[in-house]
């Protein structure tokens, strides 16, 4: 509203106005230093309530990429930060963002080789790259396809797929060691980079190293084909959630009373027909041998009739 201040030689007029509005900006498209933050918060939850250097340096980010990045996820509603700490507020919606973002933004971009290697099963590929990779202290993991079929069984895909040092399988020695060969387009062993140092932290299974799940989660989206969709969804825990349900028996509540000189018959749908006795009989000062309590088939309770409820009163009292 306005106001008015009025003195011997002096006016003043105040006059409120709404403060002009700030326009909202769309927020952009994730860029690769936020993907790279992000996945390190999904693999590990606790990074969010650690100082911002800390979480850099397990992303392998600039710490004004971290800043830039929680921000963000504030302005999404993705991150909440509260006294206590911050703390991602939905972790689904913040999946399915960051894997968007992954196959769009970081993927196509991290470099891929392809070997040939000899083998006759992917057992063998598996116990061979365990062994060479150790022995020239080089980090990997299983991602994708394999690392799905360790973990569920349902997916087994021709190729290979591993998260490496791309140059250090580009080795003479090393791939002589794998009995392997470079592969233009056709290979059995694709070599990825890692896409983030957390990328090869996954546990071990029997000794092999398997990429935590959302990265092979997100391998198998960008691989794209349906088995490989399919697999993708068991990987990933889901939360869901739906409204409240209640019960509805098909028989509905209901009581038929009759007297027989100072004893009572009830029949009546119940889970509980000596409760009902006993409850009914104290309601109308009777001896438990002055009320019998029949129930016959019954559609449905579901918990619902394991009590004495007013009607089985109301039925005796009209009967009497």
């Amino acid at each position: 509203g306005n106001a008015h201040l009025q003195a011997p030689g002096l006016f003043v007029h105040v006059e409120g106005r709404q403060p002009p509005k700030e326009p909202i900006l769309p927020l952009g498209r994730p860029q690769k230093g936020w993907i790279k933050a992000v996945m390190a918060i999904l693999i590990r939850p606790e990074l969010a309530r650690t100082p911002y250097r800390v979480l850099a340096d397990q992303a392998d980010v600039a710490l004004g990429t971290v800043a830039g990045c929680m921000n963000d996820l504030t302005t999404r509603g993705l991150l909440l930060d509260r006294k206590d700490g911050r703390r991602v507020a939905d972790r689904q919606a913040l999946i399915a963002l960051w894997v968007q973002a992954y196959i769009e933004g970081l993927r196509p971009k991290l470099k891929e080789r392809r070997l040939q290697v000899r083998a006759e099963a992917k057992q063998e590929i598996w116990a061979r790259l365990q062994a060479v990779l150790a022995a020239h202290a080089q980090p990997w993991a299983l991602t994708g396809a394999d690392a799905a079929e360790r973990r569920t069984h349902f997916f087994r895909a021709e190729e290979t797929e591993i998260y490496a040092p791309v140059r250090a399988l580009e080795d003479r020695e090393i791939q002589r060691a794998l009995v392997a060969q470079p592969a233009a387009r056709v290979g059995n062993l694709l070599v990825i980079e890692p896409p983030g140092p957390l990328a090869m932290a996954g546990v071990t299974d029997d000794g092999l190293h398997l990429a935590p799940d959302l990265l092979a989660y997100a391998e198998l989206r960008y691989r794209g084909t349906g088995q490989a969709l399919e697999a993708a969804d068991i990987l990933v825990e889901m939360e869901l959630r739906t409204a409240a349900a209640l019960h509805n028996a098909l028989e509905p509540h209901g009581s038929v009373a009759r007297w027989e000189g100072d004893r009572l018959t009830l029949w009546d749908s119940t889970q509980h027909i000596f409760g009902i006795r006993a409850g009914v009989a104290d309601k109308l000062g009777l001896g438990l041998h002055q009320v019998l309590v029949i129930k016959n088939q019954m559609g449905g309770g579901f918990g619902a009739k394991n009590s004495v409820r007013k009607y089985m009163v109301v039925a005796a009292l009209f009967a009497r």
